[in-house]
């Protein structure tokens, strides 16, 4: 395999969420809210006076200092086929459901945010991220995404990406077998529309917590691995 295709894939698998062991890293951590038994809206910060008992809770970006390693199932970037998921620096302030369910949003997209890195370095500088799929109904998790990425993130109006993109490959197809010379540019600027309302700019506040979170989850990921543990 030629060094030119190789980042790309690194980028494919590290970005776009790829599933892993028929899930997705987002679809793993997600069960974790179950195991949490952690409402999404109690993440809030507005909503956090009316949350129930252990969720009357505060919760900072940065889950007071906790750093999951989302590899819960294996992972393909980086690659760790025998992976498992951990949680690092749990103490007796940030043992509970809140931060915890926080650090593993906050994991996962870290994950995501290791991938973007890699366009970086080939010279790629993205200037808005489109977020799909259940996870960008949430507020808190598209405000994660644009600190952690240092980009503006929105979602589209259409909540069922995946079946927008083969709406586009097949239009796409249609119109090449009608002899047509289709665009995809063409075709997602009269089909995909945004959501304005959804739109999360990035908090220069929380650019450098992340980025040596970033730094962090990869240090501990690479130490883990070379010990045996991941």
């Amino acid at each position: 395999m030629s060094p030119a295709i190789f980042p790309a894939i690194r980028i494919l698998t590290g970005l776009v969420d790829v599933p892993v062991g028929g899930e997705s890293v987002l679809h793993q951590a997600a069960h974790l809210f179950f195991v949490f038994r952690v409402p999404l809206y109690c993440l809030n910060d507005q909503a956090v006076s009316r949350a129930p008992g252990l969720f009357r809770q505060r919760t900072e970006p940065g889950s007071g200092g906790l750093v999951f390693l989302p590899y819960l199932n294996g992972e393909r970037t980086p690659n760790l086929p025998n992976g498992t998921g951990v949680f690092h620096g749990l103490t007796s302030v940030n043992m509970a459901p809140a931060p915890m369910a926080r650090a593993v949003m906050e994991g996962a997209t870290l994950g995501l945010g290791y991938g973007l890195n890699r366009f970086r370095e080939l010279g790629i500088e993205p200037t808005e991220i489109r977020l799909t799929g259940g996870g960008s109904k949430s507020p808190i998790w598209r405000q994660i995404c644009a600190d952690i990425f240092g980009v503006p993130t929105v979602c589209l109006e259409s909540a069922e990406g995946a079946a927008l993109g083969a709406a586009i490959q097949g239009a796409y197809a249609c119109l090449m077998a009608l002899g047509q010379q289709p665009t995809f540019r063409d075709l997602t600027a009269n089909i995909v529309k945004l959501d304005a309302e959804t739109r999360s700019e990035p908090n220069g506040d929380h650019r450098e917590m992340y980025t040596q979170l970033l730094t962090r989850q990869g240090d501990l990921t690479r130490r883990m691995h070379a010990a045996g543990y991941l």
